[in-house]
């Protein structure tokens, strides 16, 4: 008879009741977690819509320096990429939290909008206001 207990134990009551924690447990901190990555979706929506603007916007120029601020920018974004550190200090932000490759691919974007007058463009003259 022991023997078969063994083979086929029924749970205590003292075993049920840590399963039962041990799931309730698990559940909460699935919930944490799940509401932790929506929440980082909704913000990474947020941000690639603003980033979204922000290249719209500097495709929308028209005037005769358009070409070269577009340039000037992808060439400052390659660089970042190339120094995260420097980025980073730029933004006030950990160096881990600056992603190279999408800094990359944002001059990529920017590079190919204007790539055929971005060299030619002339470089802005700045009037100063006294």
């Amino acid at each position: 008879m022991n023997a078969m207990n063994t083979m086929n134990p029924i749970p205590s009551s003292e075993d049920m009741d840590t399963i039962l924690h041990s799931v309730t447990v698990a559940e909460a901190t699935s919930r944490a977690a799940l509401t932790q990555i929506y929440d980082t979706r909704m913000r990474l929506k947020r941000m690639e819509a603003s980033l979204a603007v922000v290249l719209g916007s500097l495709t929308e120029f028209q005037d005769e320096t358009a070409d070269y601020v577009i340039h000037r920018l992808s060439q400052e974004l390659r660089r970042l990429a190339e120094v995260p550190d420097a980025a980073a200090r730029m933004c006030g932000c950990a160096a881990e939290d600056v992603d190279p490759s999408l800094l990359q691919a944002i001059a990529s974007h920017l590079a190919g909008l204007r790539s055929d007058s971005a060299w030619q463009a002339p470089a802005p003259v700045f009037a100063v206001m006294h």
